[in-house]
């Protein structure tokens, strides 16, 4: 027999319903020769009996034949000629036939970025503890994502949490070998030694920004980390008087 062929996308089956038809049509012989060469017979010897009835055996001997031989071909081959999902397998256009694994790092990849955008916008609105929580879920998503870290760190630093944020920069450089300018900026900024008077100008000069954009809760809540910084630097006949002086009213105004 000829070996299956593919055409159009789909396998044909080999003609494997020869054989039965074969041994239908050979069957038919028999019974018809058998009837040709003992009819005469049987008829001489039974008399009696009605040829009609003689013929009416002979096809029924015929039907049994037939039956016992099985199917014809046509209705055995046309289960090969219904669609593919009809005979309980997978059709082309089957949905659960195609791989996921696409669609998978697709919407991975859009939930970290998304994460990333709430965690810039949290950041950028001095939202410190908020941003650290969204970054540090895309961390634990995507370690290899170094936006994911800058923004960690940095929202740890601007929380007072200088030592996490150091070892945030430590893990992201030195267990998961993530590089960028950022983190080298910030990892240098944390080796040195704190300063709160650098840290109060900084702040100070954030709370500007916010006040620039009439954006006045943010700009109060600069100016406060900035006083905190300063706490006890600020006291009497301290150089930093003024700042604080000066942070204290813009901090005033923003309540007005």
């Amino acid at each position: 027999s000829r070996s299956p062929s593919v055409c159009g996308g789909r396998v044909r089956q080999p003609h494997v319903f020869g054989g039965a038809m074969a041994i239908e049509k050979g069957m038919q012989v028999l019974v018809l020769i058998a009837a040709l060469v003992l009819g005469p017979q049987l008829m001489s010897m039974m008399g009696a009996v009605d040829p009609l009835f003689m013929i009416m055996g002979i096809f029924m001997l015929l039907g049994l034949a037939q039956h016992i031989a099985g199917p014809s071909e046509a209705d055995d081959s046309s289960a090969w000629r219904r669609p593919q999902h009809q005979r309980g397998g997978r059709g082309p256009d089957d949905d659960s036939a195609k791989p996921k694994g696409g669609e998978d790092m697709a919407s991975r990849a859009s939930g970290i970025e998304r994460l990333l955008v709430d965690a810039r916008e949290s950041l950028s609105n001095t939202n410190y503890s908020r941003a650290e929580e969204l970054a540090s879920h895309a961390t634990d998503t995507d370690p290899e994502n170094a936006e994911a870290w800058e923004i960690l760190a940095t929202a740890q630093m601007w929380e007072g949490k200088r030592e996490l944020a150091a070892a945030t920069v430590r893990k992201a450089t030195e267990v998961y070998e993530v590089r960028s300018e950022a983190l080298a900026r910030l990892c240098k900024e944390l080796e040195e030694p704190h300063d709160d008077a650098a840290f109060a100008e900084a702040s100070e000069e954030r709370g500007e920004e916010f006040m620039a954009k009439r954006q006045y809760d943010l700009a109060s809540g600069c100016y406060t980390k900035a006083l905190d910084a300063l706490g006890e630097l600020a006291a009497s006949a301290h150089p930093l008087k003024p700042m604080r002086l000066r942070i204290l009213r813009r901090r005033a105004e923003c309540a007005q």
